[in-house]
Order: C-alpha cells, then structure tokens, then sequence
C-alpha cells in the first residue's frame, strides 16, 4: 500500500514525496531569509529551524534551486 501511495504522489507531482517536503522546507526557509532582520538572524539558525541539519547541504540544495546562496537571499532581506 506505501508503494502505491509513493507511485500515485509521485505521478501526480512529478516528484517524490522526499523531494516534494525538501522544495516545501526549502520554500519555507527561502521566506524566513528574506523576512529576517541579517543583523540578527543567521543562514544557520533558519536552516536549523526547517531540520536541515547538513548546512552545506543545505546551501547547494538552495543554490540549486533559487540560484544564489542561502547568505545572498539574507543580504536582500527587508528591513
């Protein structure tokens, strides 16, 4: 039954369950850059806050995705 869940998420999304909950806590921490105060918040402590514990991990995943690093998306935060 877990197989056929998998296949039918993944045929419906295109991704795998896995990859769909790393986009979703990627999105989520890609937010709280951009709403973070830089003087007062690090790329650790977001990346922390979403359960990505590998940070360099983390850093070429949100590369990967949004084209620049977790710190540049900080450096743009609001103020």
């Amino acid at each position: 039954r877990m197989r056929t869940l998998y296949y039918a998420f993944q045929e419906f999304y295109g991704i795998s369950p896995i990859n769909f909950l790393r986009l979703l806590r990627l999105t989520k921490a890609r937010k709280d850059l951009l709403e973070a105060d830089p003087k007062k918040t690090s790329v650790t402590d977001v990346a922390a806050k979403w359960h990505f514990w590998h940070f360099g991990r983390f850093s070429v995943e949100y590369k990967n995705i949004y084209g620049e690093s977790p710190s540049a998306t900080l450096g743009k935060a609001r103020p």
